[in-house]
């Protein structure tokens, strides 16, 4: 038998789904099937299937690979190569449940999050290495995680979480170790539970260039943070709640790049 179509959808956070930058496809979980949905050919283009229910999915910048975590006890992270459908990587490291998953920008390492009671958070070399790179504690639920533009640091954010990863690198240039620092919250918002995580490139596109990270809260608020971790301004929304973000880099149309908030009330 061969599956021709999925009827139905559980993704219900921003980590069950991620879209193909490179053809803009869109790649979304249902039950233990990810689902890679062409928007311009209106179909179903290929199908994913996971031994368990999928939590979270992530796609790699050049829209070659896609990684796929699980629920459950002991799950699994699979990486798949998109355009021929092949699982060419499984990495076993979690205890309850993969919560969030990310490439760095070059595709070369891979982050995952396991869920509240997992508490590790992991650096994967994943085409070089079948164990973590650096295995750290974390203590909050976390929602969601960018990497910079640079690939030097990624940003976590979750129930009262926001912190800096930074990637330690060996003479040789391999990362070997992770150390993270917690941002420069307002004491306003020490408590605030953050939904999303989003960092900018530069406007001026130059690698010196200083860019800002965004937040998204339970609350309604956007706040921006610099790469020094201060918390630079914040702004309330104009909806009682937000749970997601996407950041458009600058065009020659749109020079300061544009950022996409969802929010509560069907409100963008």
């Amino acid at each position: 038998l061969e599956l021709e179509k999925v009827i139905g959808t559980t993704t219900v956070s921003n980590t069950t789904f991620c879209t193909n930058a490179s053809n803009g496809d869109v790649i979304y979980a249902s039950g233990a099937m990810a689902v890679h949905y062409s928007a311009r050919e209106n179909r179903q283009r290929k199908f994913f299937r996971s031994d368990r229910a999928i939590s979270c999915i992530c796609a790699s910048e050049d829209g070659r690979y896609l990684a796929i975590g699980e629920r459950g006890h002991m799950p699994c992270v699979t990486v798949w190569d998109i355009s021929s459908g092949e699982k060419i990587k499984t990495l076993i490291g979690h205890k309850h449940g993969v919560g969030c998953v990310a490439f760095s920008p070059n595709g070369k390492y891979l982050v995952t999050v396991g869920f509240k009671y997992d508490k590790q958070l992991m650096l994967w070399d994943w085409n070089e290495q079948e164990s973590a790179v650096s295995v750290q504690k974390v203590g909050n639920k976390v929602n969601g995680l960018s990497f910079s533009h640079d690939g030097s640091y990624f940003v976590t954010c979750g129930d009262r979480h926001l912190k800096w990863w930074y990637m330690q690198q060996s003479s040789a240039g391999v990362v070997s170790e992770l150390y993270g620092k917690p941002a420069s919250i307002l004491e306003a918002h020490k408590t605030s539970i953050f939904t999303d995580v989003v960092c900018s490139t530069p406007a001026s596109g130059g690698k010196t260039a200083n860019a800002s990270i965004y937040c998204t809260t339970t609350n309604g608020l956007l706040c921006v943070f610099q790469e020094t971790r201060l918390m630079d301004k914040w702004v309330k929304l104009e909806s009682p709640a937000a749970f997601g973000l996407s950041f458009c880099p600058s065009t020659p149309f749109n020079p300061l790049g544009a950022l996409a908030i969802c929010c509560a009330d069907g409100i963008v």
